[in-house]
């Protein structure tokens, strides 16, 4: 089954562009919208609320942006969980192997993977619903 909606987050327009094209060739989901910074990504979310759309059911998050990263994501997806419960769950998709990363991540509930750049295949076949 195809998901409805997925979200990517990462400020690397090239990485977009291939993790779009992988999930469109596996037809992973429909709607594909993809934001280069945390800020644009709340925005974008907060807008979903409001309009009392769904949110996506897969957001790929990755970690080192500039600015605000993805740990930030992280903390402000926790408070809005919260507020607004949600089915959203959180896949890491990053370039960073640390496993201090990667143990940090998995303290937040909607993280469900952590993939290292970048994303395959495989590794949307280990996520299909």
């Amino acid at each position: 089954m195809k998901l409805q909606s997925v979200l990517l987050i990462d400020d690397n327009d090239v990485d977009n562009f291939i993790h779009r094209r992988v999930i469109d060739i596996m037809a992973f989901a429909q709607s594909v919208h993809a934001c280069t910074s945390v800020k644009s990504a709340k925005e974008f979310i907060d807008t979903l609320v409001r309009s009392q759309e769904n949110l996506p059911e897969i957001i790929f998050l990755d970690l080192n942006m500039p600015g605000e990263n993805g740990f930030a994501f992280l903390e402000w997806f926790k408070e809005f969980s919260a507020k607004y419960p949600n089915q959203s769950k959180i896949v890491i998709l990053t370039s960073s192997n640390n496993q201090a990363d990667v143990d940090h991540v998995f303290s937040y509930t909607n993280v469900i993977k952590f993939i290292t750049k970048p994303l395959k295949k495989d590794d949307l076949l280990q996520i299909s619903p």
